[in-house]
């Protein structure tokens, strides 16, 4: 029944451009949490009732919103007599906003939050009485956290005084990248640089800024290693193929197999 698709996988095999993929039933069968148990086990964290459906939106967003409680707690641990805190975060979508104003009002005690965009994308919009507007904007962000963020602030009308945007070119950012790994090593990608940037030029007296960091350096290989030189470890993405050589051991097509390379080698 299958014997031509067991014969493109035995050729792939020979040919070193087999792709083992790992789906949902190894990790399930292995123990770990389906994504909806763990958002359950989130929403219990957070004080949430559960759903028995979540949307694709709220799949996302109550783990950002995750996140932003445990920075909370780190900064307590750190410092207990913290007492405002200003939270910056990229804004490409408006996912992590609307989660940090979801925060807010599930009680995280936020003083401010700054929303920093990119001036040539599909970012920026103005809040005006007590409404976010948006233009030349992503329709799925439109139809989602655009109508998310307004229904808050209905609700909730002094939300929208929290909020502060701000927009940076291309060379304050890459002004941001250079001055924060000059003192600290830290190397960021673009979308921080530019959530640091808004907490360095609007934190203010009294305030302790978090800014969030919602990607990784290697997505900008490319692009930071032109930027700062060579010396920064992180390496450029090869050019794609369709072939790749795999030093991985041989294992037979059998569950516990499976199971038992990933637990010995901890994947």
């Amino acid at each position: 029944m299958y014997e031509k698709e067991l014969q493109r996988i035995l050729t792939a095999s020979q040919n070193n451009a087999l792709t083992f993929f790992v789906g949902a039933g190894v990790s399930a069968l292995s123990g770990a949490p389906t994504w909806k148990g763990l958002i359950h086990a989130i929403s219990d964290r957070l004080g949430q009732a559960r759903k028995d459906e979540y949307s694709s939106d709220e799949y996302l967003q109550i783990p950002q919103m995750f996140y932003y409680f445990h920075a909370y707690a780190r900064l307590l641990a750190l410092n207990p007599e913290i007492a405002k805190i200003a939270i910056a975060t990229p804004c490409g979508n408006l996912g992590n906003l609307t989660a940090a104003l979801f925060s807010h009002q599930m009680g995280l005690p936020v003083n401010r939050i700054i929303a920093a965009g990119h001036n040539n994308e599909r970012l920026w919009g103005t809040i005006s009485s007590g409404r976010l507007e948006v233009s030349n904007f992503n329709s799925k962000a439109m139809s989602t956290n655009v109508a998310r963020i307004n229904s808050l602030f209905r609700t909730t009308p002094a939300m929208a005084e929290m909020i502060e945007c701000h927009t940076y070119n291309d060379e304050a950012v890459a002004d941001q990248i250079r001055k924060v790994y000059a003192e600290s090593g830290y190397l960021m990608d673009r979308n921080t640089a530019m959530a640091s940037r808004a907490i360095d030029h609007s934190l203010q007296p009294g305030e302790t800024g978090v800014f969030l960091a919602t990607a990784s350096p290697e997505k900008y290989a490319v692009q930071l290693i032109g930027l700062l030189g060579d010396g920064i470890k992180l390496k450029a993405p090869e050019p794609e193929s369709r072939h790749h050589k795999i030093d991985e051991p041989t294992l037979p097509p059998l569950f516990p197999a499976v199971r038992r390379y990933l637990l010995e080698n901890k994947i």
